[in-house]
């Protein structure tokens, strides 16, 4: 397998000129110590393309090519972790393995989180966290244009999967501009040294620049402020805010610019070139001005500069993860997980929040694992709940939770990150006379872990969701018949994966309780017709898998003497969306939709070949919904009478006794349906249905 750099994209190994991609760390464990990583010292890829060999000193002050270094004192260090023994490598105890990146990536990684030290064990826990597909580490992002994206978060569509790395980097010849730039060595600024050297010898004086400001009404404002505090604001900012603010401002476009502010510029627009602050300390006699707008002029000019930003932004929200987690430990009492066995099993029965997950530990293509498992106890009635985030590449996760108890005590579980705290009341309930009572939380569940809670005082009420919420399959966990006095809680190395609470005595079986839902749980007044349900099976394997529902009737079926049809789609005769049309819009719309609704070939069909093109077909039925036409029977099958429901087809009946199949080619022979029929004058008001992540559309009834 062809691996990459897990910091900046680019190929490991096998450059014929460019030494740099050659060169490579490892931060390593030592067979099943996951939590007592080591940095290796640099080393050079050998071995083919795609059967590559990571050799490198043990130490990380070691490299190959140190005089005196002996090769047989080299540990060969393998991508993943081995559970059975492989020819020639160490017994999986205790063999080697982790994660590699170019030596020259690391030495930027140290720079951007200077003057800490990043914390090798906070950055492995980051690493493992991460899916590893495609040879490298999926973040959420494209490497800056190195890899292909698609959607891919099986789920909600709001998570990418990494495709094919971008061309053939194995021929430094390519004349793709974007490969040669990401080739150039970001360590190689021979001209960023010469300018720096050139500053020093420049005479400089305090200088002023002249902006007009078209508009000014701060003469009672900002004019009224000392001159030193206006600059150090200026300061402060990034240099396209300072232009116009200088030009809004005549209080600032008068100011004689220091030496002071063109030193801040490397602490805002060129934090990248750390050769300043490395060889010019604050205090060095220099020409800011000049190195300023020299090295900007150079930054267009040199692709190692360039590549060097670009790997400069990736690694941006890992350096605020590594600096903020290495001061917030995680919290609660240490629990058993497969990287924990030495801690005693748990017996009780525990209601679970399951996250999404990549079962197999050697390929973690997608989903989430928990590194950790997490309890606390609460033993004092809770009033409120503080919930901790944390964005990685752009997405935000809930990372851990405070309970306020009413005898003021705190209970932290997570990770504790008190700038990014939302507070979250606990309410009350009428069936415990008005007393604040915990019974649970309501999740949503994206596909690399939660990513917002709401508080649960009720099955039937709970606190608005902190945190990501839209398109994010939702979850209740709550109980009927009790307070919560205990919350167990799965982690990765930075974030909430998964969620649990006890178990009531009399358990919930209902589909509202039990599973994700899409776009939220569904009211509890809704008859789910759970026990009609022809997909169980097949949910209750993958209870991961959200049930989608298209309430097209409305509160109290309002919107039934609106609706004019109601139509199905197909692919080669499978059942794929179902598709309801208004007469008139409906908040802003006269289309919903559950499903793949003539949109197969653009969302599903795009992840297997480009090229792969499906026919998708729509069989439309007209309803007189404003002249009282209603559906008020349905049958539901799967054509093979499978538990699973993966091929469902189902006949709607009309209080016109007009009836319809979908797929038009069923017929009652196929299968035993099972049939729902509404008593008196109740209709039906919507459908739901179960989607795999390979996007099929599995059985569909109605609540």
């Amino acid at each position: 397998m062809s691996l990459s750099c897990v910091l900046c994209g680019g190929p490991l190994g096998h450059a014929r000129n460019e030494t740099w991609l050659n060169e490579f760390r490892s931060i390593y464990t030592t067979g099943y110590d996951w939590h007592n990583p080591c940095l290796s010292g640099v080393g050079l890829v050998e071995g083919s393309e795609y059967h590559p060999q990571f050799n490198a000193p043990p130490w990380f002050e070691d490299r190959y090519d140190d005089q005196g270094f002996a090769t047989e004192n080299a540990i060969r260090i393998l991508p993943s972790p081995v559970f059975e023994p492989i020819p020639g490598g160490a017994p999986p105890d205790v063999q080697p393995w982790g994660f590699f990146f170019h030596a020259a990536c690391w030495e930027l990684l140290r720079a951007e989180t200077h003057p800490q030290k990043v914390d090798i064990r906070v950055l492995n826990d980051i690493l493992r966290s991460c899916p590893r597909p495609e040879g490298t580490i999926n973040w959420g992002h494209t490497y800056g244009g190195i890899y292909a994206s698609q959607n891919g978060n099986w789920m909600n569509g709001t998570g990418i999967r990494l495709g094919h790395r971008l061309g053939y980097y194995r021929y430094p010849d390519n004349p793709n501009p974007e490969i040669v730039l990401h080739r150039q060595d970001p360590l190689n600024v021979t001209p960023i040294r010469d300018i720096i050297e050139q500053s020093k010898a420049q005479n400089f004086e305090r200088l002023s620049i002249s902006i007009r400001a078209p508009f000014s009404t701060d003469t009672r404002n900002f004019a009224i402020l000392p001159l030193e505090l206006r600059e150090l604001i200026l300061c402060f900012l990034p240099s396209p805010d300072v232009r116009s603010l200088m030009l809004a401002s005549r209080a600032f476009a008068s100011i004689q610019l220091s030496q002071t502010f063109w030193a801040s510029r490397f602490d805002n627009d060129y934090d990248y070139i750390f050769e300043v602050r490395k060889d010019l300390p604050r205090g060095t006699p220099c020409n800011w001005k000049f190195l300023f707008e020299n090295i900007k002029g150079a930054v267009h000019n040199l692709p190692a500069i360039r590549n060097r930003k670009r790997i400069w932004e990736l690694l941006r929200s890992l350096t605020d993860a590594v600096v903020t987690l290495s001061q917030s430990p995680l919290k609660g009492l240490p629990a058993r997980t497969f990287f924990d066995p030495e801690i005693a099993r748990d017996s009780k029965e525990w209601n679970k929040a399951v996250k999404s997950r990549d079962s197999n530990l050697t390929r973690f293509s997608y989903g989430s694992v928990a590194l950790y498992s997490r309890t606390v106890f609460v033993n004092q009635k809770v009033v409120g709940v503080y919930v901790s985030f944390f964005e990685m590449a752009g997405t935000t996760f809930v990372s851990g939770i405070r309970f306020i108890c009413s005898d003021g005590q705190h209970i932290e579980l997570g990770y504790i990150i008190g700038k990014t705290e939302v507070y979250l009341s606990v309410g009350t309930c009428a069936l415990d006379d008005g007393i604040s009572t915990f019974r649970g939380f309501k999740v949503t569940i994206g596909e690399r872990g939660i990513q917002a809670i709401a508080v649960a005082s009720h099955p039937n009420a709970s606190s608005p969701l902190a945190g990501a919420h839209e398109g994010i399959p939702k979850r209740l966990l709550a109980s009927y018949f009790q307070d919560i006095r205990e919350v167990r809680a799965g982690f990765d190395g930075f974030k909430l994966v998964s969620l649990d609470i006890p178990s009531d005595t009399e358990p919930q079986s209902s589909l509202r309780e039990t599973f994700c839902w899409l776009p939220d749980i569904p009211h509890h007044c809704w008859n789910l017709h759970g026990d009609c349900f022809v997909g169980c099976a097949s949910i209750k394997r993958h209870p991961e898998w959200p049930l989608t529902y298209l309430h097209f009737g409305g509160h109290g079926g309002r919107h039934l003497g609106n609706l004019v049809s109601l139509s199905a789609w197909e692919v080669s005769g499978t059942l794929m969306g179902i598709e309801v049309q208004y007469g008139h819009p409906i908040d802003g719309a006269t289309i919903r939709d559950v499903g793949y609704c003539g949109t197969y070939n653009e969302r599903k069909s795009a992840l297997i070949s480009r090229k792969t093109k499906v026919k998708e077909e729509k069989t439309t039925f007209e309803i007189d919904g404003p002249g009282g036409e209603r559906i008020v029977a349905v049958e539901l099958c799967d054509v093979k009478s499978r538990e699973q429901g993966t091929e469902p087809w189902f006949r709607i009946t009309t209080n016109r006794d007009r009836a319809v199949y979908f797929p038009e080619s069923m017929s009652p022979q196929h299968g035993h349906p099972k049939v729902i029929k509404p008593e008196g004058s109740k209709a039906i008001t919507g459908f739901y249905s179960v989607e795999s992540h390979f996007y099929s559309i599995l059985p569909l009834k109605p609540p």
